[in-house]
């Protein structure tokens, strides 16, 4: 009986990463409040095993020149040559070529995200580069339901878990969108139990995102679940000490990640992750371990 924890491990373990420039082929509203950019290049050939919602980032430069990527040490942490570094921002998979000869992902868009207004700027054929990848789902073997809970950030990385899970696969979604012309990016299919809840916050979340998994998900249910939980830190850290705390599902079938951190940079937030990683590295961690991710972002909570 699989894990989602022990099947991102293993994949994780295979060093399945890549590095490589591509080229802006496309940037077109989806909804309100996301993007959909593709890009393409001969470097994609290098994703391998593409699973929903991995993860990855972009390397925007910010000197006009060539985008710099960073070397990787023996622990896969990236060293960084001196000199200007581009400007970094994380994303999921929202789609791929069969043949990789392109790859989408959606980019939230509100006023404050600038790798957004950046790639709504540049014109097509525009070079940036792209490092990954992280697996994030995969769905364990003996699941019966699956719960997804996120933030407006974590809209495209629930839309392609959903996309990929077979119909009629019971699946309960809590979602909280600021603004209601964002739900359309989620498929509709047999099986998804979908609650939505609103904010006024920029990423719709917040409290009542917590809130609304409690009253939810208030009880065991008798079944295994399997638990994927994408929003803010502080969110992130709530839900999942109360899936944990009242036995709605056991560790190993929990993903747990801070897309974000409320009041903080992405770039600040970046550097101090790195370095926490690397502090647990030191001491021990393995750095594709899911235990060591959460541990970089979530804290011993």
């Amino acid at each position: 009986m699989s894990s989602i924890r022990q099947a991102v491990r293993e994949l994780s373990n295979r060093g399945d990463v890549f590095s490589c420039p591509v080229r802006l082929d496309s940037v077109t509203t989806v909804s309100p409040g996301l993007l959909r950019v593709r890009v393409t290049g001969p470097g994609l050939a290098d994703y391998h095993d593409p699973r929903p919602a991995d993860a990855f980032k972009i390397a925007i430069p910010v000197h006009g020149g060539p985008v710099d990527f960073p070397g990787r040490r023996g622990d896969r942490l990236p060293i960084w040559n001196k000199g200007p570094r581009p400007l970094l921002r994380a994303f999921t998979v929202r789609g791929v070529a069969e043949d990789r000869s392109w790859l989408d992902f959606d980019a939230w868009w509100h006023g404050d995200a600038y790798a957004a207004g950046w790639l709504r700027r540049a014109p097509a054929g525009t070079e940036i580069g792209i490092s990954g990848m992280r697996r994030e789902f995969v769905p364990g073997a003996g699941v019966e339901r699956h719960v997804l809970v996120g933030d407006a950030c974590a809209l495209p990385a629930v839309a392609a878990i959903v996309e990929s899970l077979p119909g009629g696969t019971p699946v309960t979604a809590v979602l909280g969108v600021a603004d209601a012309g964002d739900r359309a990016v989620l498929p509709e299919r047999s099986g998804l139990d979908l609650h939505w809840t609103s904010s006024s916050a920029p990423a719709g979340s917040g409290t009542d995102l917590a809130a609304a998994v409690r009253r939810i998900l208030p009880e065991p249910a008798g079944e295994r679940l399997q638990v994927w939980i994408g929003a803010e830190a502080g969110v992130v850290r709530e839900v999942r000490r109360y899936v944990l705390d009242r036995q709605l599902v056991v560790r190993d079938d929990l993903h747990a990640s801070a897309y974000w951190k409320a009041g903080e940079d992405s770039t600040v937030r970046d550097e101090a992750l790195l370095t926490a990683y690397q502090r647990l590295v030191a001491d021990g961690a393995s750095a594709t371990d899911p235990d060591t991710r959460e541990l970089a972002e979530l804290g011993a909570s």
